[in-house]
């Protein structure tokens, strides 16, 4: 009962419950009680557990804390009251910060990154059959980028993940023409398109399986919404609705286009009015618009408060609450030069790209 009173029980209910004896300390899926509080539930709620004795600094299976969680979720006054009881917050899954461990160029970290990528983007498909956006979609967009530098990668083994991609969207066909979606719904979608157009893969019969569908997940307002909660990367109906258009203009059936730029246009006129509240939102509002031919005026207008987020160490975080990181640094970089507002010599970027040269691990 306990363990569903954050989200199903009042305040007085959490109260009783706490005494007639329920602990505070329960684990529920690898978790502490009281970081489900942080996640679902209020702060009167949680002050409640702490003052009943929850454990603060407790950790989950992952090594984090309720702290990180409500840095994660950018909940100041949640992460407030959690300090104010003795909180703190993990620096890495076995207590001991990591080395960074940097190189001298851009190009050497990227080279010793791709094999680290192609690897991971292998083994999960070996084991577990399926497509991941950020173990296999988010590679295959990274190897077809470095394609383009004319970086060194396994090129082979590009070939047989797409072999692989090619059979699994063919074999997904008939679901997504019943309108039956995979996992992750138009996050997937999107990103399964967005990687195929990166990678410059033809068109066929399984990919307007793909577009029709995602064609029908569109919201009246152009957007598309995120199936999930995993931020960042799945999260944000930015980051949906940018793939999504994408996806469209790469893979719209010949036969009913209009209605595919129609639907293009739409989401492109919700990315251009939205507001965006983190980093994933803004990157990717302005990765969207770049995709599809939007408005200079309105892409300098939003990559200038992209900018304004830039930290002094040269980084960008995902949220006011978090340090910043690779990953929001990195979408940051990509999608002001892919929008054409700065160049790898403007300052910015140079700062950015020195962030991420100094904090890259020797993995």
């Amino acid at each position: 009962q306990l363990h569903n009173a954050d989200v199903h029980t009042s305040y007085a209910g959490v109260k009783r419950l706490l005494d007639a004896g329920a602990s505070p300390n329960l684990v529920q899926d690898g978790k502490p009680l009281l970081m489900w509080f942080v996640t679902t539930g209020s702060i009167e709620k949680v002050r409640l557990l702490i003052e009943n004795g929850a454990d603060v600094n407790a950790k989950s299976m992952e090594g984090v804390t309720a702290l990180d969680y409500a840095l994660r979720q950018g909940d100041a006054p949640m992460a407030a009251l959690l300090r104010k009881f003795g909180a703190v917050e993990v620096t890495s899954r076995n207590g001991t910060p990591a080395t960074p461990d940097p190189v001298s160029s851009p190009g050497a970290a990227i080279v010793r990154s791709l094999p680290t990528l192609q690897s991971i983007d292998a083994k999960f498909i070996q084991k577990t059959g399926c497509i991941s956006c950020h173990d296999n979609l988010l590679t295959d967009m990274t190897v077809a980028a470095a394609r383009e530098r004319g970086l060194t990668f396994d090129d082979g083994m590009v070939r047989s993940q797409l072999h692989f991609f090619a059979d699994y969207i063919e074999d997904s066909r008939e679901r997504y023409l019943e309108g039956i979606a995979i996992s992750g719904v138009a996050d997937t979608a999107g990103y399964m398109l967005s990687a195929l157009a990166a990678q410059r893969f033809q068109p066929n019969a399984a990919t307007d399986a793909i577009a029709r569908f995602l064609l029908g997940q569109q919201n009246p307002d152009g957007s598309w919404n995120s199936d999930a909660t995993r931020p960042p990367i799945e999260s944000s109906p930015f980051t949906v609705t940018a793939l999504a258009v994408r996806g469209l203009n790469a893979y719209a059936p010949a036969l009913k286009r209009p209605a595919y730029e129609k639907a293009v246009r739409s989401g492109t006129a919700w990315l251009e009015s939205a507001q965006a509240s983190s980093t994933e939102d803004r990157s990717f509002q302005l990765l969207g618009l770049a995709w599809a031919g939007g408005s200079p005026d309105r892409m300098r207008k939003m990559a200038a408060g992209l900018i304004a987020e830039q930290r002094p160490d040269g980084g960008w975080a995902q949220l006011p609450s978090l340090k910043s990181d690779a990953y929001a640094t990195g979408q940051a970089l990509v999608s002001l030069k892919t929008a054409g507002v700065i160049s790898p010599a403007d300052p910015v970027f140079e700062r950015g790209v020195k962030f991420l040269l100094q904090t890259q691990m020797r993995d």
